[in-house]
């Protein structure tokens, strides 16, 4: 094991215990060119969104492990409102964030997107991409 910063005993056994889970975060600073970049304690990197405000929502989602999934029911669009689920979703995971009957009830599985037909029947455990869309059959 590698500790790159300082920390306390009490901290350290806390990680070992599994009791403290940390999770990913960011930082968005603005004005950066009133800041020096070399000064910046942590890990960077620099996002102009000025240029692609669609960028930056991506990098945020990227870096903290989430996806996007959208929903549809047979014969109709895809909801505009997605489901943020964690990166290695799959569909039970979609179905149980919908209801915990419609997981049990679950018997097969549609998604455009990240397949390799649009509308390809999968697996439960197919894992989603970011942006897919999933139809849930009952």
């Amino acid at each position: 094991m590698v500790v790159e910063e300082r920390i306390t005993p009490q901290t350290f056994e806390e990680v070992l215990e599994g009791s403290v889970v940390y999770r990913p975060c960011f930082v968005l600073l603005t004005k950066t060119d009133l800041c020096p970049t070399p000064s910046l304690p942590i890990p960077f990197k620099v996002i102009d969104a000025g240029k692609d405000p669609g960028e930056l929502k991506r990098e945020i989602f990227q870096s903290l492990g989430l996806i996007r999934v959208y929903t549809k029911k047979p014969n109709e669009e895809p909801s505009d409102k997605p489901l943020v689920l964690p990166k290695g979703s799959t569909p039970v995971d979609v179905a149980r964030a919908i209801h915990k009957e419609l997981e049990r009830e679950m018997r097969a599985v549609r998604v455009w997107g990240s397949t390799r037909f649009p509308g390809q029947w999968v697996p439960r455990d197919y894992p989603l991409q970011d942006g897919d869309v999933v139809e849930l059959h009952t």
